[in-house]
């Protein structure tokens, strides 16, 4: 029996993937602005 990849199954993993990689983006800017903040001092 083979394990077919629904579109839906996919569009899920998709944006589980996306909603990943936009919440590491946004910790990533985060760190950067306190960085920057700690150098301005």
């Amino acid at each position: 029996r083979k394990v077919v990849f629904s579109p839906y199954f996919m569009f899920s993993l998709f944006l589980d993937l996306f909603g990943i990689y936009n919440n590491g983006r946004r910790l990533w800017n985060v760190s950067g602005a306190m960085k920057s903040n700690i150098r301005g001092i």
